[in-house]
């Protein structure tokens, strides 16, 4: 079983750092910015979980496989946009936006399972509400760094 949660949490960096690296390269950021937004974007949410539970440090300072998943991810899409694989045209710019709202859909659903997941053996009575709540909080957080 945490086989499949670990391809899981990859899958989901892997899209969120997409998702971030995307951002930044529309935003005309160089490799530096490139890849720290997209580590952030892969990471934040789930650093602030686990903040939020009590879980220190958190898993991503725990384990660098997530950081370093996200890094090269971030490398490998601003070596991709950079040299020539996406264009200025309209059609390419509507597959670009495209291609964000799925890898953000896909990192949301997979991360929304994993939070919900991993709060689930921390609280003795399962109530829906704060577990509903503390996974929208730390996906909204990541966004929010996605964003600034």
């Amino acid at each position: 079983m945490s086989q499949y949660i670990m391809i899981l949490e990859m899958i989901g960096t892997v899209a969120f750092a997409i998702s971030g690296a995307l951002v930044a390269f529309n935003a005309h950021m160089d490799l530096f910015g490139i890849v720290v937004l997209g580590v952030i974007t892969a990471t934040g949410g789930g650093i602030l979980r686990d903040i939020l539970l009590g879980q220190l440090p958190p898993l991503a300072f725990r384990n660098p496989l997530y950081v370093a998943v996200a890094a090269v991810t971030s490398i490998i899409v601003f070596i991709a946009l950079y040299f020539g694989v996406h264009s200025k045209d309209e059609k390419s710019t509507n597959s670009l936006r495209t291609t964000l709202l799925v890898l953000d859909s896909l990192g949301l659903a997979i991360f929304t399972v994993m939070g919900v997941n991993s709060a689930w053996g921390l609280f003795e009575e399962k109530k829906p509400i704060p577990l509903c709540f503390l996974r929208l909080w730390s996906r909204v957080s990541a966004v929010d760094f996605c964003v600034i």
